[in-house]
């Protein structure tokens, strides 16, 4: 194997088992043209690599990891940061903030980490992947280098996707840290989040004074915002007729639509003419009784 080959092969394995041609020619600083005759001579001669539907890959993943072995730790990490650098002048979609993420974790570049594990697990919990996005995360959090500010963002959204998952005692840790300071997230949010956490189907069992306290104590804070009045209302809606009073969780009901008006999120707002359709079922039902 020729000086160019290795080299090739080298930089292919830091990309990943699929070879991104076009990242791959930024990465050596050659012609597309000389650097596809290199990988068909390794698939030809070496059968390292195969092309399959018009992409490069390495024939098994222990080839790749065993490329991966024979180079230096410090040689492996300049080639991911600069594999890194080359992908942040692409468009940020989810599956680039998950290679920037894993490239930067292997470079040791701490604030890159902080910053494209935090979008890669916004990107997974707008899509409801609470498992991946708890693992990018706890990756920002686990490497964090950046101000206070992004450091509660990051928690928040952590408690956002355990609760999500059902985790709520891990929901419950990230939130009670950020009650526990002085943060930069409204203290009224995190309140009522935590409201939700212990409801009586979950860690309320079967009690709701819990839940409305830390309501109370979200109201306490002077809300301006339209949206956050519009959710305490709706889990006070909830809560009223879990126990029993579908009338009070009917005016609920409609004062958490009249704040999701104000807000102007026409999606809230039709899930919860939704829940008061349910709670006007709910007291049709009572009025039989």
């Amino acid at each position: 194997m020729d000086e160019e080959q290795k080299k090739c092969l080298e930089c292919a394995s830091i990309i990943g088992s699929h070879i991104d041609l076009d990242i791959l020619v930024d990465l050596m600083g050659r012609t597309k043209l000389s650097i596809i005759e290199t990988l068909d001579r390794l698939c030809r001669e070496r059968s390292l690599l195969i092309e399959r539907d018009n992409v490069f890959l390495f024939s098994h993943d222990k080839v790749r990891q065993a490329i991966l072995e024979g180079m230096t730790v410090n040689r492996r990490m300049e080639l991911n940061q600069m594999v890194g650098k080359i992908l942040e002048t692409k468009a940020i979609t989810e599956s680039i903030a998950s290679r920037l993420s894993y490239h930067f974790l292997i470079a040791g570049d701490r604030q890159r980490v902080t910053k494209y594990s935090s979008l890669a697990g916004d990107f997974n919990l707008r899509r409801s992947a609470a498992i991946e996005a708890i693992m990018y995360f706890n990756r920002a959090l686990d490497n964090f280098e950046g101000d206070d500010a992004l450091k509660d963002i990051i928690l928040e959204k952590r408690g956002d996707a355990f609760k999500d998952l059902g985790n709520f005692d891990e929901a419950m840790n990230s939130y009670s840290s950020l009650l526990e300071k002085e943060g930069n997230i409204p203290k009224a949010r995190i309140l009522r989040k935590t409201a939700e956490l212990y409801v009586p189907t979950r860690l309320g069992k079967g009690g709701a004074a819990i839940a409305l306290k830390m309501l109370d104590e979200a109201e306490k804070e002077n809300i301006s915002d339209p949206y956050e009045r519009g959710e305490i209302a709706s889990d006070r809606a909830t809560l009223e007729l879990w126990m029993g009073n579908p009338k009070e969780s009917l005016r609920y009901c409609m004062m958490a639509e009249d704040m999701f008006v104000q807000a102007g999120t026409e999606i809230r707002l039709a899930l919860e003419k939704i829940e008061s359709s349910t709670v006007l079922a709910s007291t049709a039902t009572y009025a039989i009784v």
